[in-house]
């Protein structure tokens, strides 16, 4: 067994203590500070590789409200041209309605004015047999009926007559002729449904 004997002065024996302990806590700290810079700067890069990536996707979504004003501009120009489309066409319709009733009144001129029109309409209906070249599935096709008088038979027979030379009906049908008397005076009372 072995017995050391502390010949240092205590003075000297605490201080060495005291440096020891300094050097062993210093090499501590200056480790942790090693780790905290080292972490520091990792992290600073991350948040400048995030705030790179954030500048691009902000300049990425910064066309979205110029955009979105360029799209509610558009939609406007769209409904306006909507709304002179639907213009145009009723337009056409009653273009349409005024060439219509010329083409009557000459047929009813054919019969040597023999036959009046009391009562014309115009309505819709969808044919389902029927396709139009140019049109993909039903066509939507419209029926125009036609109620009056006629001298006689042959007079309301001329009038149909003309109306399917005008080749403007698919069908022209008589759907109804007979006699009637107004103020002493016997005429033919038809109706007519003609198909365009």
């Amino acid at each position: 067994m072995q017995t050391y004997v502390n010949l240092l002065p205590t003075r000297t024996a605490v201080t060495a203590l005291l440096l020891r302990r300094v050097r062993q806590w210093s090499f501590v700290a200056l480790s942790a500070l090693f780790l905290v810079v080292v972490g520091s700067i990792l992290e600073w890069k991350r948040i400048e590789s995030i705030q790179a990536k954030l500048k691009r996707l902000e300049n990425q979504v910064a066309p979205l409200p110029i955009l979105q004003r360029e799209v509610d501009h558009m939609q406007q120009q769209l409904d306006q041209c909507n709304a002179r489309a639907t213009l145009a066409a009723q337009l056409v319709d009653d273009r349409s309605m005024l060439s219509l009733i010329g083409l009557v009144s000459r047929a009813a001129n054919e019969s040597a004015g023999k036959v009046c029109v009391r009562q014309l309409s115009v309505e819709t209906v969808s044919a389902p047999g029927r396709r139009d070249p140019g049109a993909a599935g039903n066509v939507s096709l419209r029926k125009l009926q036609l109620e009056g008088l006629g001298e006689d038979n042959l007079s309301v027979a001329r009038f149909v007559a003309a109306l399917r030379e005008s080749r403007v009906f698919y069908e022209v049908q008589l759907k109804a002729s007979e006699w009637t008397r107004q103020d002493e005076r016997k005429f033919r009372n038809y109706e007519l449904e003609c198909i365009f």
